[in-house]
């Protein structure tokens, strides 16, 4: 299933900026584009950069999207 909108996710740009401020190193995965499954483009993700910490965000409308991967 795609996401049904292609909304900037303005929330998680200033949790990312502030975290860049306080020193982190932060890395993002756009989804709405992807080639392949979620699922995979996850773990590809997760084995290559191996994260202390996971993020997400989402309209309501996405919930049936993103609810497999929580």
């Amino acid at each position: 299933m795609k996401f049904l909108l292609d909304i900037f996710p303005l929330g998680l740009a200033y949790i990312s900026a502030t975290l860049k401020e306080a020193g982190f190193e932060v890395r993002r995965l756009y989804l709405n584009h992807l080639e392949g499954t979620v699922e995979g483009a996850l773990e590809k993700a997760i084995a290559e950069t191996d994260p202390d910490a996971i993020g997400t965000g989402a309209l309501p409308v996405h919930y049936p999207v993103i609810k497999p991967i929580l």
